[in-house]
């Protein structure tokens, strides 16, 4: 298989991403369709991972892309929000040869979803996975945990959605929140009670303390609060591996 590029660039604002590009670029749907004959007969791929931060966007690109890939037999994955598909979409999808969305949920929790200005809803969450395994097409999702805010009560949120979407969902990555350069939550750090002494003042360049990994830095609020995001992210770890034993 191969990694390839649709578009360049993602509409939203989401306060924890660290995509400055606001301006979509797309490439024509026949540029897409030569690029993967290219990459079939030189390579012999049977398959191919769009990359783009959020590869459906434009429904009329994206129906017309699919309509050019159709023949050419490949299995395909992409990038998505849960609010950029739709039954039409999808259907286009799955018949070009589409077997995995991979969708950033980032909470179950409202609270947390708006802070993280995603501006999307649960009702949206759950009804584009249950119609996107409808069309035959897996879900991967993704979480983000520790966003200033979460506690126990939004971990526990986002526990009841996953209980509530988990036979609709095929893989899943919990993310640790870390305030990546560029993003809005680090060029505000002061409105999200993040403690700008940790890369602000006397950050040395090291871009491993900001791995999404892994990663339990204190990052933002009180010690009690650091504490909670801890147990919260240990108790949401724990019933992930419950449900997904293999994907963490």
């Amino acid at each position: 298989m191969a990694h390839v590029m649709f578009t360049r660039g993602c509409p939203f604002n989401c306060n924890f991403c660290s995509s400055g590009n606001r301006y979509v670029q797309f490439r024509c749907p026949k540029n897409i369709r030569n690029e993967l004959i290219f990459l079939k007969e030189k390579y012999k791929i049977e398959g191919f991972a769009i990359v783009d931060d959020n590869a459906i966007i434009n429904k009329k690109k994206t129906m017309e892309y699919c309509a050019l890939i159709e023949d050419l037999n490949l299995k395909w994955s992409a990038l998505s929000r849960v609010d950029t598909v739709n039954r039409e979409i999808l259907e286009s999808m799955s018949t070009s040869g589409c077997i995995e969305i991979k969708y950033g949920i980032e909470s179950g929790s409202q609270k947390i979803l708006d802070m993280m200005n995603k501006k999307i809803s649960l009702d949206q969450i759950k009804h584009t996975v249950r119609l996107t395994k409808h069309f035959g097409i897996k879900v991967k999702a993704f979480i983000i945990h520790g966003f200033p805010g979460e506690d126990l009560e939004t971990t526990q949120e986002t526990i009841q959605l996953l209980k509530e979407i988990h036979q609709f969902i095929d893989r899943i990555t919990v993310f640790r929140f870390v305030p990546l350069p560029g993003s809005p939550v680090y060029e505000n750090y002061r409105e999200f009670n993040i403690h700008g002494t940790h890369y602000h003042k006397e950050w040395d360049g090291n871009w491993n303390r900001f791995r999404i990994y892994n990663n339990d830095t204190h990052w933002w609020g009180s010690h009690d609060d650091y504490l909670n995001v801890k147990k919260s992210y240990n108790l949401l770890i724990s019933y992930v591996k419950s449900i997904f034993p293999d994907e963490i």
